[in-house]
């Protein structure tokens, strides 16, 4: 095989392993946050959390990441996005959560 299909692979690979990873992510209650933070020692005002989506902003909410409940720079959390920004609607998981 050469180079450039083997880096198509492994990409396509990466891309749908990633996908896989994080399409369980779901908005959370203000509640279930504070337990979140107090498992994994995490310090709630180090979260960008929007009580009215039950999103937060800076870390990954998936827990089948690893980088799951670590605060991020928006740089860093645009860039782990990345994947995402061209095959999600807005507001997918909040519309999700309301059925």
């Amino acid at each position: 095989m050469k180079m450039k299909g083997l880096k198509k692979l492994i990409e396509d690979k990466y891309v749908d392993n990633f996908k896989k990873s994080h399409f369980c992510i779901e908005p959370l209650s203000g509640a279930k946050l504070k337990d979140l933070c107090f498992e994994m020692n995490v310090k709630p005002q180090d979260l960008q959390f929007n009580s009215s989506t039950g999103m937060i902003k800076n870390p990954c909410m998936s827990p089948n990441c690893i980088i799951y409940m670590k605060s991020m720079k928006a740089v860093e959390m645009s860039e782990h996005m990345i994947l995402w920004k061209k095959s999600m609607p807005p507001r997918f998981h909040m519309t999700v959560a309301n059925y």
